[in-house]
């Protein structure tokens, strides 16, 4: 937060300090006849490493992102007259991830993230965009119990995703170069 004047249309601009260094950048001013001025910027030390990336790799993939490892979609209206809970019905589970190390499974309802009802896919992911990987999140899951659904609480510890493309490419490399171990065995033999 700074008081230093922004002017309209500043917005990604410099936030400077007395000597001269970029120490933020400009991101919202917020101005009324209450109070004379208050603007928002964005830290150095939380740009740096998007500027970095940008200016290495020409794109930015946050690796502290929270990942669940879930695919699903939207419990419809229709589907909520069978008598099956509101929430996200989970149709994959991603191996490796903080999903399924707790236990989460197909055919699972997320109906709750900590205090949060869910009610739809981009609910959850705005609900996980306030945690990092490696947090822990308590979820709750309606799990088909004979006719109806019995819910159960999950603590989950957050994955990033770029670990888990990396466990599975190294996978898929481990099973590779076991393959052909075995070709240049039968070649032997």
């Amino acid at each position: 937060q700074t008081d230093a004047a922004i002017n309209p249309g500043n917005s990604g601009g410099a936030l400077l300090n007395s000597k001269g260094e970029v120490i933020g950048i400009n991101s919202v001013k917020y101005a009324s006849t209450e109070v004379e001025g208050i603007g928002y910027a964005i830290a150095m030390n939380d740009a740096m490493p998007i500027l970095e990336s940008l200016i290495k790799n020409g794109e930015y993939v946050n690796t502290q992102a929270a990942y669940l490892g879930i695919q699903g979609g939207d419990v419809t209206e229709e589907m909520t007259a069978f008598n099956i809970p509101s929430g996200v019905y989970i149709t994959a589970v991603v191996d490796g991830s903080g999903a399924q190390k707790a236990g989460l499974k197909e055919g699972d309802i997320i109906t709750k993230c900590e205090d949060t009802e869910i009610t739809s896919m981009s609910q959850l992911q705005s609900v996980l965009q306030g945690y990092k990987a490696g947090d822990k999140i308590k979820v709750t899951v309606a799990r088909q119990a004979g006719q109806g659904y019995q819910e159960e609480q999950i603590e989950i510890t957050l994955s990033s995703k770029s670990d888990i493309e990396s466990q599975t490419s190294d996978d898929s490399q481990q099973k590779s170069d076991n393959s052909n171990d075995s070709k240049s065995d039968d070649k032997k033999g």
